[in-house]
């Protein structure tokens, strides 16, 4: 579910497979409704 969330609000990218103990960062830009990943840890 992270994987689809986390491409639902970063455009252009396909969703990311994230192992169980996964974890996204994401800044979002209400206005221009468009998000980047500032960071990503899977152990």
């Amino acid at each position: 579910m992270v994987g689809y969330l986390t491409a639902e609000f970063v455009g252009d990218i396909s969703a990311p497979m994230f192992p169980t103990s996964g974890l996204v960062c994401i800044e979002y830009d209400v206005q221009r409704r468009q998000g980047e990943v500032l960071w990503h840890i899977h152990p």
